[in-house]
């Protein structure tokens, strides 16, 4: 039987946040993906804060600040009030 960690679940929901935020944003519905990229900048986060390898860290981060960017750019366009880092 196969062990699944609370971090590689919360790894994969966040992946998934960002995917269906993304088609939301593609298919001219950014107003419903601000709370799923919210949601997933604070999951990738956390796990940032937690690991303990570098190289997980860092992909962590990168996919953090990828999202951080997709807010900010929602927030330009008006679909975000705010975007707290």
């Amino acid at each position: 039987m196969a062990v699944i960690s609370a971090e590689r679940i919360m790894y994969r929901h966040a992946i998934e946040l960002c995917q269906a935020a993304a088609l939301d944003e593609l298919f001219g519905n950014p107003h419903l993906c601000s709370q799923r990229y919210q949601t997933a900048y604070m999951m990738l986060h956390t796990l940032a804060e937690q690991v303990n390898c570098d190289q997980d860290k860092t992909v962590l981060t990168r996919y953090k600040v990828a999202v951080e960017k997709r807010l900010r750019i929602l927030e330009r366009q008006g679909f975000v009030a705010a975007v707290n880092t």
